[in-house]
């Protein structure tokens, strides 16, 4: 629930302390007193309530102006492409030669310093990616004294990972997507499912290798950025691990699975989520959406449309330091929620004994 208050909320100043589900238990429990205040008809029970409200969204609003953060370096100019490869078609192998094209005609139109795809952008093997095509990107990137990142499947062995990889770099520049989704990326439950998926299902990449879990973030420029792929960024106690090393956070999905539903907008506002709790700016390229450019105040400063074709061009501040809740993690709400809980057991089973004793 926390996340209905992203970017704007007099509530979204606990979000850099306490993270989202802290937000989630303030917002719970501002509810609850709201609700107290129309069943309890004390006067000066109510005046407390609305106090204790009134002074939690103050206090929210005024925190939104700490600057937890401040910037690092210079600013770099950034690409951020939308290839628009309808879902239905992006592993056909009929279609990989224009998806290529797609991709190769966007890129030679960037201008900034690092020009960032989405997930799984080139439906093949990076092994495979054809040399044609390096090459003609690799140039582009050289006039531009740019860095092209790239989505793609790595081979390492008997072994898939999901990745983004800097095309004109060495093997140490690369990201391998950690937190997979099941079902989607990996297959639980073999010995129950695998037929399934072997003999009726038509998913391809379904059976991928986790990266591992701490991932050092890619120096490019004169920042250092973080990747994290498709849905890891709902998990801000896993985004928080790269920092505070890494100046900026970069996302890249591919969320056209959900069509033309609300789901792309709710993955960008996890995003915005991310900004704020970790006091950075973050970019996001995506196939069909929502590709944009996030201030460190959860803001959306630049974005595409949805389902077109296009180019994302704009700058991108690195940010050093650290927000309580990249130091503190989940672990004060978890332990409040304990102690509560706890607090809770032992009450009523004092009552419960005193009851039976009666």
């Amino acid at each position: 629930m926390g996340y209905s208050q992203v970017p704007s909320s007099p509530l979204v100043g606990f979000l850099s302390i306490i993270g989202i589900y802290g937000l989630t238990l303030i917002l719970t429990s501002l509810a609850l007193l709201i609700s107290l205040i129309f069943l309890n008809k004390n006067k000066r029970s109510q005046l407390l309530k609305v106090g204790v409200v009134s002074v939690v969204l103050v206090t929210g609003q005024l925190l939104k102006y700490m600057e937890w953060t401040e910037p690092s370096g210079e600013p770099i100019s950034i690409s951020l492409v939308q290839g628009n490869i309808a879902q239905d078609i992006k592993w056909q192998k009929e279609t990989v030669t224009q998806t290529l094209q797609t991709y190769q005609k966007l890129i030679q139109k960037t201008k900034g310093q690092i020009i960032l795809l989405p997930e799984t952008a080139l439906p093949l093997l990076a092994e495979y990616i054809p040399e044609t095509f390096k090459k003609s990107i690799l140039l582009h990137a050289s006039k531009e004294r740019a860095h092209v990142l790239i989505g793609a499947i790595e081979r390492q062995d008997t072994k898939y990972f999901n990745v983004v990889l800097n095309l004109d770099s060495d093997s140490s520049q690369v990201y391998r997507k950690s937190h997979l989704v099941p079902f989607g990326e990996f297959i639980p439950l073999k010995f129950i499912f695998q037929y399934i998926y072997t003999h009726y299902l038509n998913m391809p990449m379904n059976d991928l290798s986790r990266g591992s879990i701490r991932q050092e973030p890619m120096a490019i420029e004169n920042q250092k950025i973080a990747f994290n792929i498709c849905y890891e960024d709902v998990f801000g106690e896993e985004i928080i691990r790269a920092l505070p090393s890494a100046t900026i956070l970069a996302n890249v999905s591919n969320d056209a699975w959900y069509g033309r539903s609300i789901a792309a907008y709710q993955h960008l506002q996890f995003s915005q989520a991310r900004a704020i709790e970790t006091g950075r700016m973050v970019i996001r390229s995506t196939n069909t959406g929502a590709t944009a450019i996030i201030d460190e105040h959860g803001v959306v400063k630049e974005i595409l449309p949805t389902f077109t074709e296009g180019i994302l061009e704009g700058y991108v501040q690195g940010f050093k330091n650290t927000t309580p809740y990249v130091f503190f993690g989940n672990w004060p709400v978890m332990t409040l929620c304990f102690i509560v809980l706890l607090g809770w057991v032992m009450r009523h089973s004092k009552l419960l004994w005193i009851l039976k004793r009666k």
